[in-house]
């Protein structure tokens, strides 16, 4: 029931976009009885587009019944509380800085890309410390939340500012999204 009221349903769990539950790995905290208990639920409402026709998924009514209201139902009578977390992806890279015994303030961001439209930018990152003074390399971590990525290919974008010498930087790369 919970894969029909809040997976299947317009807004879909972060970790499961499509499909079916496989062991409950897919929603964090469950109750074991969760993942094998079965129910066949008999309801009536005086609500008339949920009275109205069901023809299969994507109708009003089925939208509905197994959208809002059996997340009430779950809610009312197995005091099921969901509660959503947007996951950050974390996404690490270095610049080399040739040369440098202190670290020289750069910028990063990076920009996801599905053929030619811009998918996903995450937020300009400031990065003035951590500079290894051996191998001249500064770490950068950057995170993004991955519900704004759907499944699929995307060409990765890294751009690297450097405002004192006034020069960018960029690296692309092919990645895979896999739900």
């Amino acid at each position: 029931m919970i894969n029909v009221a809040y997976v299947d349903h317009d807004n879909p769990l972060l970790n499961n976009p499509s499909g079916p539950l496989s062991a409950g790995d897919r929603v964090r905290g469950l109750p074991q009885w969760t993942i094998a208990a079965r129910y066949t639920i008999h309801a009536e409402t005086d609500d008339p587009v949920a009275n109205g026709p069901t023809s299969g998924l994507g109708d009003s009514a089925t939208s509905l019944l197994f959208g809002p209201m059996l997340q009430m139902l779950l809610q009312d009578r197995l005091q099921l509380k969901l509660h959503r977390v947007t996951e950050q992806s974390p996404m690490y890279f270095q610049v080399y800085e040739a040369g440098a015994s202190v670290a020289q303030p750069v910028a990063a961001y990076v920009t996801f890309f599905r053929g030619s439209t811009k998918a996903l930018e995450t937020p300009l990152l400031k990065v003035t410390q951590g500079l290894d003074p051996k191998s001249h390399m500064l770490p950068v971590k950057l995170s993004f939340p991955l519900i704004k990525l759907k499944p699929g290919e995307y060409n990765c974008q890294v751009t690297v500012l450097d405002p004192t010498a006034q020069k960018a930087s960029f690296w692309q790369a092919p990645v895979m999204v896999i739900p």
